[in-house]
């Protein structure tokens, strides 16, 4: 089941260029998950400041929540999906663990990937 994204332009217009942006890391964040997943984000201007704002839940997970500023739209985003990367990172738990194994054993390091497997458990 592919992940489910939505897109929201709040006082501003959206190029299609980010859209796609938005649909690529909402992707990324869905592999590094390891399975279905729900992406909501949603672009704003903010005293005249460019924000983003990422909801990301993996199936059967809690909601992570993250925000970004920047100079554009686009630096916005990649702060916000950081601030996510970060949460996963900080979170050893099961579900992350295992993502985490599931990324080193397609970059082909299968046995970092079964010892962390194995420290998950």
């Amino acid at each position: 089941m592919p992940v489910t994204v939505t897109v929201t332009a709040r006082h501003c217009e959206l190029p299609d260029q980010l859209r796609e942006r938005a649909h690529e890391i909402a992707s990324r964040l869905e592999l590094r998950a390891g399975r279905p997943a729900e992406v909501g984000i949603l672009f704003d201007v903010e005293a005249g400041v460019p924000t983003a704002e990422l909801r990301f839940r993996a199936a059967g997970e809690e909601l992570l929540i993250a925000a970004g500023r920047g100079d554009d739209h686009r630096s916005a985003l990649d702060q916000a999906e950081e601030w996510v990367d970060r949460s996963i990172r900080m979170n050893r738990n099961f579900t992350n663990q295992s993502t985490k194994a599931a990324l080193l054993e397609k970059k082909g390091d299968a046995k970092a990937a079964a010892e962390l497997r194995e420290k998950a458990v």
